[in-house]
Order: structure tokens, then sequence, then C-alpha cells
């Protein structure tokens, strides 16, 4: 007989299935929606780009809170975080390197051998 320690803690999540792949239901349910209202925006009239726009950054928004919830951090936490990665990527930018090599002198080298596959009387 198995036995199995549970967590208090473990909860199933609900879910939806697309195209065999298992999506969390709130974040479907979050992205159908602004998708929904962006569309609907459009019908109405609304200028395309910045429908596209807002509508990504709610979307974009919206799962990164969701999914921080997820991982046990509050809203607060999670927007400190995004604004900390946002400020460090600046940062992260490199300049471009270079890099001077010395003229080659002149090569007493032997020409490099063929390999054997390559060699007539080989079989």
């Amino acid at each position: 007989m198995l036995q199995a320690y549970i967590p208090r803690n473990l909860r199933v999540r609900a879910s939806v299935q697309i195209a065999s792949q298992r999506v969390p239901a709130k974040g479907f349910i979050l992205v159908a929606g602004v998708v929904f209202i962006g569309g609907m925006l459009v019908v109405f009239g609304t200028d395309l780009e910045r429908v596209v726009w807002v509508v990504g950054i709610i979307v974009a928004i919206g799962l990164i809170v969701i999914e921080g919830r997820l991982w046990g951090r509050s809203s607060q936490e999670i927007a400190r975080i995004v604004m900390r990665h946002y400020r460090r990527s600046r940062r992260l930018r490199r300049a471009p390197i270079t890099l001077t090599l010395p003229p080659e002198a002149a090569s007493t080298s032997v020409a490099a051998r063929r390999p054997r596959w390559m060699e007539e009387g080989s079989s």
C-alpha cells in the first residue's frame, strides 16, 4: 500500500484546453474578454492602432498580475518587480566590443592536409 502526504494548500485550478494545450481559465477569460472589447471598439470606429496598443498593454498587465498571484505575491509586489525589470533593461545594454588583431606574420606553416576520406588511395 502506498501513501503520500498531500499538502493542505494543494488546489486544483480551472483550465481550458486549446489545441491540446492546457491554459489557465483566468488568463483565457481575461485575454478573450479584452480582445472582444477591443474588437467592439474597432467596430464602433475607434482607431485600430490605438486599440491594439491598449489591448496589448491591458493583457500583459493582467497576465502578469494573475500569474504573480498564482505564485503567492501581492499586486504591489508584482508592480515593483515589473518596474525594476523595466528600469534594469536600459542598464544591461552594452556598447559593441571592438577587437584589434595584430597583422598576420608571414606564415611558414605547411598547407593543411586533406581529410582521409578525400584522399584517392584510401578505401
